[in-house]
């Protein structure tokens, strides 16, 4: 009798985890006849496992990128910067540098 108890309670531990497995399924579609359990979409034990591998992979490669920005250690990200290139006296002629500049108002 004890050892019932204890499958029952791994068969509902599973039955629970394939449950929160279907309610992750992003690849589930609708059912326009009838409900499913109350439910308009059809979730699949496969859809669900789909969709958390496609969330694992998206998520690791985000924090990769995320540790290489904080970090500092993505190649294309450079500085060049030259200071005092103008001095004080320096003018700057804009008609030279063919320097164009643009501006709208927008009213009601």
């Amino acid at each position: 009798k004890e050892r019932s108890r204890f499958d029952n309670e791994q068969r509902e531990k599973r039955w629970r985890l394939n449950d929160m497995i279907k309610s992750i399924d992003l690849f589930g579609r609708n059912v326009p006849a009838f409900n499913i359990d109350g439910h308009p979409k059809a979730n699949t034990t496969f859809g669900g496992t789909a969709t958390f591998i496609f969330f694992l992979i998206i998520g690791s490669y985000a924090a990769f990128k995320f540790v290489l920005l904080v970090e500092r250690q993505i190649p294309q990200v450079g500085f060049n910067y030259v200071k005092n290139y103008y001095g004080g006296n320096d003018k700057l002629n804009f008609n030279e540098a063919n320097f164009r500049f643009a501006f709208t108002f927008v009213g009601k």
